[in-house]
């Protein structure tokens, strides 16, 4: 599952800060994603991929969105 900035593919919002990214049994690859002290920002147009493992196709695709709706 892919996160993206608003706007995106067009002209795309950077700058605002991303919570939630600490997800058991789903992977959090940053795409579009910068560090400025503590905080993680949005900073490209795919921001985030999710990938989730399960032991079967549908329990990873349902951790995953789990997980997205999770991310702000």
């Amino acid at each position: 599952v892919v996160l993206v900035a608003g706007g995106y593919p067009e002209v795309y919002e950077k700058g605002h800060p991303i919570s939630g990214l600490h997800q058991d049994q789903v992977l959090v690859f940053h795409g579009g994603t910068k560090q400025q002290g503590a905080e993680v920002l949005s900073n490209g147009g795919r921001v985030i991929a999710l990938t989730g493992l399960g032991a079967s196709m549908e329990e990873a695709l349902a951790k995953a969105n789990k997980a997205a709706a999770q991310i702000q």
